[in-house]
């Protein structure tokens, strides 16, 4: 009976390290996706005038160059 009790505070443990690594990544995603929406919002050069975008291609080939990097790292699951 001792036994399943000490397992029972190993999944507790277990649980918890869970939950911190997972609050952990919410908390870098947020802090990617804010770097991210800033870059692109800096990149976009917007002409509130005309209502345009000054480089359309410039802004889509940063855009496709950030998603890149975004990929990449996902793929090494960082």
């Amino acid at each position: 009976m001792h036994k399943a009790a000490h397992t029972y505070t190993g999944e507790n443990r277990l649980n918890r390290m869970c939950k911190m690594i997972v609050e952990c990544v919410r908390d870098v995603l947020w802090c990617v996706c804010a770097n991210v929406r800033r870059a692109l919002v800096g990149m976009m050069m917007y002409n509130n005038e005309t209502k345009e975008i000054a480089k359309p291609s410039e802004l889509l080939n940063s855009i496709k160059a950030i998603m890149s990097v975004l990929q990449s790292i996902e793929n090494y699951g960082v």
